[in-house]
């Protein structure tokens, strides 16, 4: 019981501790934002570009310690399927006869031939080769 208060209580403590270090960083970078914008006569946009790349970088290191999968983001991926799933699945995948129509397709005549001389890739509607002259 006491082990679990003591971790609430850590919890509380990094969550203020992270709130003062964003504010601080906020703080800072609003100001580093106002002197590009006076002491350099830097463009608003470049300025602000860069104040935010510093700001996302700063950021990592600040929330580091919340290390999140990319499969949390997606709760359809989280959840592995039971060896019992796995069987079905299986088992399914072996029942299946090969059908003949699959087989079934239309030929249709290639986009790009080679010239049987010397190589040379051709549209198919070419009567000569452009390479060697040779009638196709």
């Amino acid at each position: 019981m006491l082990k679990i208060e003591e971790t609430k209580a850590r919890k509380r403590a990094n969550k203020i501790i992270t709130s003062i270090a964003l504010i601080i960083l906020i703080v800072i970078l609003i100001y580093l934002f106002i002197y590009l914008i006076e002491h350099h006569k830097m463009p608003f946009f470049i300025a602000f570009l860069i104040t935010l790349f510093i700001f996302l970088f700063l950021l990592g290191f600040i929330l580091r310690k919340r290390k999140r999968s990319i499969l949390s983001l997606f709760p359809q991926f989280r959840s592995k399927p039971s060896k019992e799933d796995r069987r079905i699945n299986y088992i399914a995948q072996l029942s299946k006869k090969p059908r003949p129509d699959i087989l079934k397709f239309n030929y249709r005549k290639p986009l790009i031939i080679k010239c049987p001389n010397c190589g040379m890739m051709l549209t198919n509607f070419m009567k000569k080769c452009p390479k060697c002259n040779i009638e196709l």
